[in-house]
């Protein structure tokens, strides 16, 4: 019988009540991030987590036992219904390529020099990022953001996407609107899907910390 290879997920810790554990939540195009949890969990689960200022869902792939330094952390809230894994995968992921066509149109309308690479919702829709390409080193795209308030009535941010050519994964820096640094996004490669299935995820995290 022919055998496919399956990329390897280190074994969760031992889990034990009273204890807090710390899980890596990766959410879709490689976006990952910690959070506590009081257990059980274990990597392959779906859940729902503290978004921004809201919740999202994402896919637990890694588990650790809580440090003091972890206390800040947002936290996993419960796990995900199988109703919302299905949205997730379909109506979030179509409602997300609708929003890209028509913010592409929005900010062409403006004069903005960029393209639209991805659109990403927050699970509970409350939030709109849109990843962005552009040979302008700050386009201007606030004129944009009253017209995609209009439409999606929700928090709308724009954030560069930053390509490297010689990794399977880009890298997005993620900036507020008056273009201060916040972070960083993982995507991987440009062939994966936007609701990918659990074999595309990157569960490489060696040296992963916020």
């Amino acid at each position: 019988m022919e055998q496919t290879e399956q990329c390897s997920t280190p074994s969760p810790p031992p889990q034990r009540q009273g204890v807090q554990y710390v899980c890596v939540v990766q959410f879709k195009w490689g976006r990952a991030d910690q959070y506590l949890t009081d257990g059980p969990a274990n990597p392959g689960e779906h859940v729902i987590v503290e978004g921004d200022r809201g919740q999202d869902l994402g896919m637990l792939t890694a588990i650790r036992v809580a440090e003091d330094s972890d206390a800040t952390l947002q936290r996993i809230l419960r796990p995900a219904t199988a109703q919302e894994i299905e949205f997730w995968r379909g109506g979030l992921s179509d409602e997300e390529q609708e929003a890209r066509t028509l913010c592409q149109e929005i900010v062409r309308r403006h004069g903005v020099p960029l393209k639209v690479e991805r659109a990403v919702f927050q699970f509970d829709m409350r939030k709109l990022t849109f990843f962005y390409s552009s040979s302008v080193p700050q386009p201007i795209f606030r004129d944009c953001l009253s017209d995609c308030f209009a439409v999606w009535k929700c928090r709308v941010w724009f954030q560069r996407a930053v390509k490297l050519p010689s990794a399977s994964r880009s890298i997005i820096s993620q900036q507020d609107g008056e273009g201060k640094k916040i972070g960083k996004v993982y995507f991987p490669a440009p062939e994966a899907i936007d609701a990918p299935s659990d074999a595309d995820w990157v569960t490489d995290f060696s040296g992963y910390r916020t």
